[in-house]
């Protein structure tokens, strides 16, 4: 009788008056959405939770520590049912990878609401008495915008609506003091927040932007013009580029007319000369000696987007400010500003941060772990893959319950019970944690026979079939898609290719057009190039080198031993190198990406000051320091393109709209290695990493950049064969778990959605 169904739950059932039988488990006619609120399957704010149905029991005890949540009653029930059901969570709000979040009245991700903190792996709200102004800016900036305030309007009627958080939650802090040297939320500091004073109608609300109240968001490269005189649509200055710190001048050395161009069309130009100051009256003067430069040795294809696509030296630049670069620019458009280059002027864009999600437990158990072996440590309704090995029914063990177990109850056996995997072949189970009971029925089935426990247990567990939702959902949130729960139907059928791609780039708010040529795609964004690799089906040659994270839970940092590898690389003067990574804490030191040993080989590696560099760290001439600073809590992909002389680099990331995208022209071929590190030096004990790293792939040949995703879909197939029935699939390209056709029309018995009348809450199986 077991089978498994996948079930949405709306936001706000808390809110609702309702009864559920039993705790854990429960008859057919319990409230399937109220009993995963009972259960912890869901959130406050809704979800999506597995149902696996068995056979009826006798009776539903509860625990009596738990009668009551909020306005939902828990009672036993005893009596005949056809069915009981156990419940465990799929995808929630509550499942995110950062512990700062802001939500909206009806619980979902924004920019500008209800700020709630996690603490010890408990969700809560943030008091708004007594908190600083810098305290908003640096909350705003952990979630990765750039500015941020508090809203001084009552949670209670914010956009008029009810912002305020739930009783289920509680108020975490007050008096929350950060400066500008504080490096995160975690260190400013707090007080506990007053329950007398701080009910959730004091629920802080905060406002996150990408334009600062303080300063310009000068992006690094923007350019400007100084000393500015006019003359119709010429505007004639020194030329100056933002290095992160300040505006600074460009020595005119080796600077030709296609730079100049370029530089004029960046500013917004039609075109652009170099001025002859001979007068030197756009030049800084001679007793401003000590200003540095920005930039010399500038050389321009012409066909530049920007001035810092150029070839240029940025350090040891041997130049006076008689040189300065002067340019007379021409265009009705151009602002010598630098401003409209600033796209948070131009619209302040604010998209909810990525938040990342967790990645679910998975490791592999013996015949006799139990439910309450140390491993299975977490929260009622936590969830965990485990691997069984067969042929465990003849193994000594005890088990109790039917559906649901007592705590100490063989995991494996439990399973085989329960009719979820077979004894002869084993397999993957799901576990989850929940409430304890008072009574678990004893009873013989597949081969075992469970003893019948009327004693109340604090905890129990109930074991569940693998579900390819569950494996689908951490590929589609590593790629940065969400979690889309629909079905293939008609008007998805037949559709052409071009039609695919409009549809699935309007799904996710992409502006492509519908007839985008394939340059503009392979400079899409991070989400994007997800969508790519369905629509690409030419083959992709095997990496001369390849390294797979097997654990994703894996940080790398100074424990780490087994990174280091006696791997020959052959040498290669034409290759791809592909890196997928999220660096976790940067502590202004070298950190290692990748090396092949270290000094005089080929290595990429953070210097320092952030900054992502290519080549021997030991000898500067040998260096291409990329000037492109890694985010913290950012999962990224480097691809590297490297051919004769050219190098060509683009970073993708989850946070930033579109790639980065970098061209250098120097010698930095990969020379013979029988030693490689990932994450660290291999020749020596230092220079550590400190985050996850995916896998790392180099090929000898290129690899464009829209095969990106289509590899990343290899790497999951080689890390666990594919699920779910392969000739139905979901309209993302994901495996379908139940029938399409066959299912229950609403309002019928055995129907995973609810009559349109129905309070879905509150609805049942019958």
């Amino acid at each position: 009788m077991y089978s498994k169904i996948l079930v949405s739950c709306p936001e706000n059932c808390h809110k609702v008056e309702g009864f559920v039988l039993g705790v854990g488990i429960h008859p057919e006619t319990s409230p399937i959405c109220l009993s995963a609120l009972v259960d912890n399957a869901i959130s406050a704010y809704g979800g999506i939770i597995q149902v696996s149905i068995f056979p009826g029991l006798e009776k539903y005890l509860i625990n009596k520590t738990v009668t009551q949540i909020n306005k939902i009653k828990i009672n036993n029930f005893t009596g005949h049912s056809n069915k009981s059901y156990v419940v465990s969570k799929v995808d929630n709000i509550d499942l995110v990878e950062k512990d700062i979040r802001i939500l909206d009245d009806k619980g979902q991700n924004t920019y500008e609401g209800r700020l709630e903190v996690r603490l010890n792996g408990v969700w809560g709200t943030i008091c708004r008495l007594r908190n600083n102004e810098e305290s908003a800016k640096r909350i705003c900036l952990d979630l990765g915008y750039q500015d941020g305030k508090w809203m001084k309007e009552d949670c209670a009627s914010f956009k008029s609506k009810d912002y305020c958080g739930t009783d289920m939650y509680r108020s975490m802090f007050s008096d929350i003091h950060c400066t500008d040297k504080d490096k995160s939320l975690n260190v400013c500091s707090k007080k506990p927040a007053n329950k007398l004073e701080c009910p959730h109608i004091e629920d802080a609300i905060i406002s996150c932007s990408n334009v600062s109240k303080d300063s310009l968001l000068v992006p690094k490269g923007n350019l400007k013009l100084e000393n500015v005189s006019k003359n119709h649509d010429n505007h004639t200055g020194r030329l100056e580029s933002f290095t992160g710190a300040k505006h600074f001048p460009i020595c005119d050395k080796d600077f030709d007319v296609a730079a100049a161009i370029v530089a004029c069309k960046q500013m917004g130009y039609d075109t652009g000369e170099i001025f002859n100051d001979k007068e030197g009256r756009y030049k800084y003067a001679k007793d401003e000696s000590n200003i540095p430069f920005a930039g010399s040795e500038v050389k321009c294809k012409g066909d530049e987007n920007n001035l810092s696509e150029c070839a240029m030296i940025t350090n040891k630049i041997d130049c006076t400010h008689a040189n300065d670069v002067v340019l007379t620019c021409t265009g009705k458009k151009g602002d010598p500003s630098g401003k409209s280059q600033i796209a948070s002027l131009k619209q302040n864009v604010v998209t909810p941060p990525a938040l990342g999600k967790l990645s679910i437990l998975k490791f592999k158990i013996n015949c006799n772990t139990k439910g309450n072996n140390i491993k299975f440590r977490g929260d009622a309704g936590s969830v965990y893959l485990v691997h069984c090995p067969a042929n465990c029914a003849k193994e000594k063990g005890n088990i109790s319950g039917l559906g649901m177990y007592t705590s100490d109850s063989s995991v494996c056996q439990a399973a085989i019970h329960s009719g979820v995997i077979s004894d002869e072949k084993g397999g993957v189970v799901a576990i989850t944690k929940t409430w304890g009971n008072g009574n678990y029925i004893g009873i013989e089935k597949n081969g075992l026979s469970s003893n019948e426990i009327n004693t109340p247990y604090p905890t129990s567990f109930t074991v569940q079939g693998k579900n390819s939702g569950w494996d689908n959902m951490w590929r589609i949130w590593k790629e940065n898609f969400g979690g889309v729960y629909l079905e293939e139907s008609k008007k998805f059928k037949g559709i052409t290719e071009k039609e695919s791609r409009f549809n699935l780039r309007n799904k996710y708010n992409k502006k492509a057009s519908l007839y985008a040529p394939e340059e503009i795609i392979n400079q899409s964004s991070f989400m994007e190039l997800g969508i790519q690799s369905y629509l690409s089906n030419s083959r992709i040659p095997d990496p001369v080198f390849e390294w797979i994270e097997k654990n994703p839970s894996h940080i790398f940092n100074e424990r780490d031993n087994d990174t280091k590898f006696t791997e020959t690389l052959k040498p290669m003067k034409l290759y791809t190198f592909i890196m997928r990574l999220k660096m976790t804490e940067f502590k202004e030191q070298m950190a290692f990406l990748f090396s092949t040993g270290g000094c005089f080989h080929f290595n990429i590696y953070l210097d320092k000051t952030d900054n992502l560099v290519f080549g021997d760290p030991c000898t500067t001439k040998d260096q291409i320091n990329t000037n492109i600073m890694l985010s913290v809590n950012d999962r990224m992909i480097i691809h590297a393109y490297y051919s004769g002389t050219k190098l060509n680099i683009s970073i993708f990331s989850e946070k930033l709209p579109k790639p980065i995208t970098k061209h250098f022209d120097k010698t930095l071929d990969i020379v013979d290695s029988n030693m490689i590190g990932i994450g660290k030096r291999p020749d020596s004990n230092d220079s550590f990493f400190y985050g996850f790293i995916d896998f790392v792939q180099i090929y000898d040949t290129e690899i464009p950049l829209h095969k990106i995703n289509k590899i990343i879909d290899g790497l999951n197939n080689k890390a666990k064969a594919p699920t779910g029935i392969k000739s139905r699939v979901t309209v993302d390209r994901r495996g379908c778990i139940s029938s399409c056709t066959k299912d229950p029309t609403p309002d019928k018995p055995g129907s995973t959605s609810p009559p349109k009348d129905a309070d879905p809450c509150n609805y049942q199986f019958i």
